[in-house]
């Protein structure tokens, strides 16, 4: 991998992306692993402050409304992207994909139907007593 590209776990991150920049998508890639604020800080020497405040114009700059959102955010933008498809895409590149056109157009598609349980007025009076 070159210097651009960082990996942990089943990620890697781009470090050079229109989106970020590189300090903020570490920080980013320390919340994909799960890691607080201060772990996040300790790795790279820097104060917990400087990590919130980064993660804040992260939040800023992608609209994004909190750490789940955000990462899902970082996902679409392909700024950090799961290191097992990227396998998955150089051992099997032959697999045949699927894709819309495979559906057969004339086949009825299987409909779930969940209906709601209804209260029966005896069930009401025993909850109101």
């Amino acid at each position: 991998m070159d210097g651009n590209v960082i990996a942990e776990g089943h990620w890697q991150a781009h470090l050079n992306n229109p989106h970020l920049a590189p300090r903020e998508t570490l920080y980013c890639f320390g919340l994909l692993a799960g890691k607080s604020d201060k772990q996040i800080a300790r790795d790279c020497e820097v104060s917990p402050g400087t990590v919130t405040q980064r993660i804040k114009t992260v939040h800023y700059k992608l609209r994004t409304h909190n750490r789940a959102h955000l990462v899902a955010e970082l996902i679409r933008l392909k700024v950090v992207t799961p290191l097992m498809m990227v396998l998955a895409a150089l051992t099997l590149p032959d697999l045949p994909l699927l894709t819309a056109q495979d559906d057969e157009p004339n086949q009825p598609r299987q409909v779930r139907i969940t209906q709601r349980p209804v209260r029966r007025a005896d069930d009401l009076t025993t909850l109101l007593v």
